[in-house]
């Protein structure tokens, strides 16, 4: 052996053992984007949740305010009512006044219902966000690892060829794929 030879193959090893073990198979980018898809259905999934939960709550709550308060508050009201206006509430024609504070009064009464909906909900979407934003630098590695991958297989295929011409790493793959195959004979 030459140490031409010698070289070439200690520059081999030392580029195999130096480059790192970055390798990554087409098939880890497309999963990593497959879980992209999985987080966003999983995200607009728990929006929904968080909606139909407070929707749920308000029906509940609608069933007390309008069964238990409702009567109270209609007692209350027409007593403020002949108070202010010297004479009985008459439903036929003074509702028109009524359903105006009732609306009023039950929207005061669910706003912070629907301020803890709202925090919920961009708390849930900062959440996934920030699961993105994650997801994303994770994304461009890969792709920079694929990329280098590819760079280092064809740097080392050069060495190999200048060592031996039929020596290459696809080689490797293929005797790998051949042994396979006899294992496997499907």
């Amino acid at each position: 052996m030459n140490s031409r030879n010698i070289l070439l193959g200690a520059c081999t090893l030392a580029i195999l053992a130096f480059s790192g073990c970055i390798s990554v198979p087409s098939e880890i980018v497309q999963l990593h984007q497959k879980e992209m898809d999985i987080a966003n259905e999983l995200q607009r999934t728990h929006l929904a949740l968080v909606d139909s939960y407070v929707d749920e709550r308000l029906l509940v709550f609608e069933d007390f305010y309008f069964n238990e308060y409702g009567p109270k508050y209609l007692a209350n009201w027409k007593a403020a009512f002949k108070s202010v206006k010297g004479r009985e509430y008459d439903e036929t024609t003074d509702f028109g006044t009524l359903h105006p504070d009732l609306v009023v009064e039950y929207q005061e009464k669910t706003k912070p219902i629907e301020d803890l909906r709202a925090q919920l909900k961009d708390s849930v979407k900062a959440a996934y966000a920030q699961f993105q934003q994650s997801h994303a630098g994770t994304h461009a590695w890969l792709l920079s690892a694929k990329k280098l991958d590819k760079q280092r297989r064809a740097s080392t295929n050069r060495l190999l060829a200048a060592v031996k011409p039929d020596l290459s790493l696809e080689s490797i793959d293929r005797k790998i794929a051949e042994i396979q195959n006899q294992l496997n004979p499907n």
